[in-house]
């Protein structure tokens, strides 16, 4: 068993014909009150059993170091670290909005290539954007080296419009081929915000990712997005004319990664809280069946 002592042992069972050992202490308490649950699930070779104080991962190894152990089993149990495994999605999820962005672009560009109607001025602005989304994925990946230690942020004077114009331009296609019609409205021409500009990029692209979901097979689909400068804040709105959602649904949506799309994984939503609350701003939804869904940010300007 010496292979494994690189490994964060949180909880070992050695099984033999005539003998029993456990250890580290704590985890044998642990076994002593979950006795018969743990050695069935052993029988039946479960791979992820759950307690009372968790979910354990089982890893079934032989030990042949010993001889009064020949032939029997080690059973070596290392707690699903749930907020990793968030952590891993969450990056995923992030790399897929630029990944989905550039491969829209390319299927457009490609298109017209194919159909001799290819416009210099339109491929040069495309080929533009997909940089700038290659460029956004790098930044991503050069981060996740950091996400053990304290973040480090850069924040600068930057024009919200210009920003939201730009996470908004990715997604003109793909809706245009939806059929969903994409607005802007504000009540400056250019409004300067203390930021970053890549996370108001993350807040668009997530928040156009759900309208573009809710609104699949909807008659006259339709996104508007409002920014309002009020003085000390500002409002950012994303509204559709989705299907909405239930009471419940809309309680639901309020819990860390709760989704009600069946392979959705609700990290959407839980970034830009993330993102809000860390800029110290506020957010609400609202939405109810047939009357769409919105979401209200307010960020403060400085």
């Amino acid at each position: 068993m010496d292979n494994l002592k690189t490994v964060n042992l949180i909880g070992v069972i050695c099984v033999s014909e005539n003998q029993e050992r456990i250890f580290p202490p704590p985890f044998k308490d642990i076994f002593h009150r979950n006795r018969e649950e743990i050695l069935e699930g052993l029988k039946i070779g479960k791979k992820i059993i759950t307690l009372s104080s968790g979910e354990w991962e089982i890893y079934e190894l032989e030990d042949t170091h010993r001889k009064e152990w020949k032939g029997g089993k080690v059973y070596v149990f290392i707690p699903v670290e749930r907020e990793m495994t968030h952590l891993y999605s969450m990056i995923i999820h992030e790399l897929k909005n630029p990944i989905a962005a550039i491969r829209a672009m390319v299927q457009v560009m490609e298109a017209s290539i194919r159909e001799g109607l290819e416009d210099r001025d339109k491929m040069l602005e495309y080929s533009s954007l997909i940089v700038e989304e290659i460029d956004r994925m790098n930044r991503i990946l050069s981060s996740i080296m950091k996400l053990a230690k304290p973040r480090t942020r850069f924040d600068y004077r930057f024009d919200l419009l210009e920003t939201v114009k730009k996470a908004m331009g990715t997604w003109s296609e793909e809706f245009k081929a939806q059929g969903i019609k994409m607005s802007l409205i504000s009540n400056r021409d250019k409004l300067l915000l203390l930021g970053n500009p890549d996370e108001i990029h993350q807040i668009i692209n997530n928040l156009l990712r759900n309208s573009r979901e809710a609104l699949e097979g909807v008659k006259n689909p339709r996104v508007t997005v409002t920014i309002w400068d009020s003085g000390k804040e500002v409002t950012l709105r994303v509204k559709d004319n989705g299907k909405g959602v239930t009471p419940e649904v809309l309680r639901k949506i309020n819990t860390s990664f709760y989704s009600s799309k069946p392979q959705g994984l609700g990290l959407g939503l839980f970034i830009v809280k993330t993102i809000v609350k860390r800029r110290r701003g506020s957010i609400k939804i609202n939405s109810s069946p047939g009357k769409g869904f919105e979401i209200v940010i307010k960020l403060p300007k400085k």
